[in-house]
């Protein structure tokens, strides 16, 4: 059996996006990845995910509360997909070619904020790992802005 934390890390990587903690609970509890002996299993996988994460005990794999145009969601942190996932980047950057783009000044702004944050080392990572992530583990903000900026290319 895994951890509440372990099973809501592997659901949250099978759906590719951030979801609400009941949906997370629910699934976790449909496959049957935690033991629950709760009368409502879903209700107290759900209470104790979010209390995990609020008070950051027992939130190992780490993840984090995110709003969204859907409301407050729960997501892997892009800090935690660049370690656990560094050594695949690393490969997959290694094979792939080179392309060259014209970016807004706006928009390449953005982008570089989001390196700072993240911690990697270029922009050309920065804007890999957000293709890669599909932009999933930002603000519904970031990504609307970014669209509006894009339709107007």
């Amino acid at each position: 059996m895994l951890t509440i934390q372990q099973a809501a890390f592997q659901v949250l990587q099978q759906a590719g996006t951030s979801l609400k903690s009941l949906e997370i609970a629910r699934r976790i509890h449909e496959a049957q990845l935690v033991a629950s002996s709760a009368v409502n299993p879903v209700q107290s996988i759900s209470q104790a995910l979010e209390r995990n994460i609020r008070m950051n005990k027992g939130n190992m794999p780490k993840l984090a509360f995110i709003e969204t145009a859907f409301g407050r969601e729960i997501t892997i942190p892009v800090s935690e997909i660049i370690t656990r996932e560094h050594v695949e980047q690393q490969k997959v950057l290694q094979q792939t070619e080179s392309i060259t783009i014209e970016l807004p000044k706006s928009l390449l702004d953005k982008v570089k904020i989001f390196q700072l944050g993240t911690g990697v080392e270029t922009v050309d990572e920065a804007l890999a790992l957000l293709i890669r992530s599909g932009l999933v583990n930002n603000s519904s903000k970031l990504i609307e802005s970014i669209k509006k900026e894009m339709e107007s290319l």
